[in-house]
């Protein structure tokens, strides 16, 4: 069930061939990353108001896989030079994120490869997940210690 948590390529790559100071390549890899989980959240609403499950569920579960990434990088202090797999991360950061929300996210993860499943799922079942999500997003998003540019929930208006 290893789930590939790819860090957005094009990020670590626009960034890591800046010649600037380390320190700024991690900070803008990590802004964007976050900036990435926002827009896949915002879509995956809008995915799930079109009733287009699967998409949903895809945009909310690679929400998170970028958010963990950019946890990971800030802890690590250092880009990723190779595809990190999610179970690679989560083990990482399993001593301060809880049983909960690393079960909570490995499930995220195999009902977004499971089509068939999700097709069977009523929409309010899946907005209560993409809901958890959310929540989740915005208390991994504290660790991050962004100035500007957090993440904001996407159900508060």
């Amino acid at each position: 069930m290893k789930s590939i948590a790819s860090s957005d390529i094009e990020v670590t790559r626009q960034t890591s061939h800046k010649q600037e100071k380390p320190g700024f390549i991690y900070q803008e890899t990590i802004h964007r990353l976050n900036s990435s989980a926002q827009e896949y959240m915002q879509l995956s609403v809008h995915f799930l108001d079109e009733h287009l499950l699967h998409v949903s569920l895809l945009l909310c579960n690679r929400a998170l896989e970028c958010m963990l990434h950019a946890i990971h990088i800030k802890q690590q202090n250092r880009l990723h030079t190779t595809t990190m797999l999610l179970d690679d991360i989560l083990q990482d950061l399993s001593d301060e994120m809880g049983m909960e929300a690393i079960t909570f996210i490995q499930s995220l993860s195999y009902l977004s490869q499971e089509r068939p499943l999700i097709s069977k799922m009523q929409p309010t079942h899946l907005m209560n997940l993409i809901k958890r999500a959310d929540e989740l997003l915005l208390r991994l998003s504290h660790r991050l210690h962004l100035s500007s540019e957090t993440y904001h929930s996407v159900f508060e208006k």
